[in-house]
């Protein structure tokens, strides 16, 4: 396992890092080395990498049974089956 000291960064990039980790749930490390690969162009060579993005993450695990309930009956028709197209 490879090991990089990097010195000399500024508040702002310090509160970017900080920020992203504690958005994703993961450590200041990680964040770092997503960064590093994305500038890299090497993003998509992660072998476990098995997301398209990330721009839906807000909503995991985030609804209320309320909100659930409603979008249940909103996407209601679509669930429909139409008998005769299955025949």
């Amino acid at each position: 396992m490879n090991q990089l000291t990097v010195r000399g960064f500024n508040q702002e990039l310090s509160d970017f890092i900080h920020n992203e980790s504690k958005k994703r749930g993961v450590s200041l490390n990680q964040v770092v080395i997503k960064l590093l690969e994305q500038a890299a162009g090497l993003s998509n060579s992660n072998k476990n990498n098995n997301t398209i993005g990330d721009s839906l993450d807000d909503l995991i695990a985030n609804w209320t049974e309320e909100e659930c309930s409603q979008f249940n009956q909103s996407i209601s028709d679509i669930r429909q089956i139409d008998d005769e197209l299955w025949k």
